[in-house]
């Protein structure tokens, strides 16, 4: 997922992607803020339902072997007091409709939570506490950010924690998810990687092919495979 981007097209994130299947939704700029894009990969994930708003874009996707469904909201979210105060009125009405399926509000949210998260910044009480609100209204839980105290380096020394992520309750074990910074090039923002250490999301499906019949080794092979421990691969946003 990304946010605050221009020049977005289908080559574009093809060459950002190479040799992957994938599918997206894109919030065009909208005047001095840039787009905001979520990608997923075909071959995993169903769309169910998608969202597309000014300051957020919101997916719900379904694992194809018949799994979970995750709601996702990539956010981007405007400078300004009020408008900001009418964006989490939205998400308030998000989390009441998709409090029973699990839930995750991930991006920059160009606020706070508390003083020490700025740093040679203007303190602006009134906006923490009006984030901070919307937070606990909605249930949500934030994800540690484990690598870094600030995602945003300004000039002058100027540093915030402005990119989080917040889950409702019925989102898998906070334990089993890591939030951490990645380095930071060209932006003044260090992009934030969600990944999850090994989590369940239900069965896979089991494909046979004909000519698998034929082999004479196959039933030794089935053997080898299932007497080995189960293992899952990393899932990761």
């Amino acid at each position: 997922m990304c946010w605050n981007i221009r020049g977005l097209d289908e080559k574009l994130i093809s060459l950002c992607w190479p040799n992957e299947q994938l599918s997206w939704v894109f919030q065009p700029p909208l005047g001095h803020s840039g787009g905001i894009l979520t990608v997923w990969k075909k071959g995993k994930f169903d769309l169910i339902n998608a969202e597309l708003r000014a300051n957020w874009v919101g997916v719900s996707l379904q694992f194809r072997n018949g799994g979970s469904t995750l709601n996702i909201s990539n956010v981007y979210a405007p400078h300004g007091i009020q408008e900001k105060l009418a964006l989490w009125q939205d998400f308030r009405r998000i989390s009441t409709l998709l409090d029973s399926s699990p839930t995750i509000f991930i991006g920059d949210f160009n606020e706070v939570r508390f003083q020490r998260e700025r740093s040679n910044c203007n303190t602006r009480p009134r906006e923490m506490r009006e984030f901070n609100k919307w937070i606990e209204d909605s249930n949500l839980l934030e994800i540690p950010l484990e690598n870094a105290n600030f995602t945003w380096i300004g000039r002058s020394g100027k540093r915030s924690r402005l990119d989080i992520a917040f889950t409702n309750s019925v989102w898998p074990n906070l334990a089993d998810w890591t939030l951490k910074v990645l380095p930071r090039k060209n932006s003044d923002h260090r992009g934030i990687l969600l990944r999850a250490r090994q989590q369940n999301w239900g069965p896979k499906p089991f494909r046979v092919f004909n000519v698998w019949l034929r082999n004479p080794s196959l039933k030794k092979e089935l053997e080898n495979y299932f007497s080995e421990p189960a293992s899952l691969p990393n899932q990761h946003i």
